[in-house]
């Protein structure tokens, strides 16, 4: 049972410190950013057109990667003589607070390799793999029921999640004034949360199957 408890643990970090790194991959890529706009924008409504895209891509993923000082950018807009800001103060705001959960999520992915090397550590290659699959099993029931919610109320889970990382309501934007939420609808997260998923399945694999491979070639090394 102690066995199982400590992979437990430890799957989980090391999901943790995957989670934290792919959402940090994902919220600095400029490409994908532009491929979520592409799709999912309604920038109409402000007169922001699609052409105004790549450089918004590029100042949001810039900025929140630490490339930038700042995310603003000057965006041409419909009816009007002179390009304009991109962005207002309330969403600047919202984005330096995004900003600040980001530096946190590149410290944190650096959860894995002590993680990672500790396990080994622990394990090396003794931990029986019922042991080893009951553990990573038990670490996936948080992440599981995070995805049940999500799939069953997004948007429920959606505003939990932003009270949660967020002091403030500066989040709650208006698509009829803030071009930052007409950039970035629920549509996009639902997305993104997929296509989160899909990435993560590897990653959560990869640690109880090198600990049962570490297992079987021991087992094979003592009987030769």
């Amino acid at each position: 049972m102690k066995k199982t408890l400590c992979a437990a643990l430890l799957f989980l970090l090391l999901e943790i410190a995957a989670a934290c790194l792919s959402v940090l991959h994902a919220g600095t890529d400029a490409r994908l950013y532009l491929q979520c706009f592409n799709a999912y924008a309604q920038t109409e409504r402000l007169g922001v057109r699609p052409g105004s895209y790549p450089d918004l891509a590029e100042s949001l993923a810039g900025y929140l990667g630490g490339e930038r000082e700042s995310p603003q950018t000057l965006t041409p807009r419909t009816g009007a003589g002179t390009a304009a800001p991109a962005f207002n103060d309330r969403e600047l705001t919202h984005l330096s607070d995004i900003r600040r959960i980001f530096s946190i999520l590149a410290r944190a992915w650096t959860l894995y390799l002590p993680a990672a090397g500790l396990a080994l550590l622990l394990w090396k290659g003794r931990a029986a793999p019922a042991s080893v699959w009951t553990g990573f099993l038990l670490s996936l029931l948080p992440w599981a029921g995070a995805a049940a919610w999500a799939a069953l109320d997004f948007t429920g889970a959606f505003i939990a999640l932003h009270r949660l990382a967020f002091t403030n309501e500066l989040w709650l934007l208006n698509p009829n004034t803030d071009l930052l939420i007409c950039l970035m609808p629920q549509e996009m997260f639902v997305f993104l949360a997929r296509r989160l998923a899909l990435t993560l399945a590897p990653a959560f694999l990869l640690p109880p199957t090198a600990a049962v491979l570490l297992h079987i070639i021991r087992k094979q090394r003592t009987h030769t």
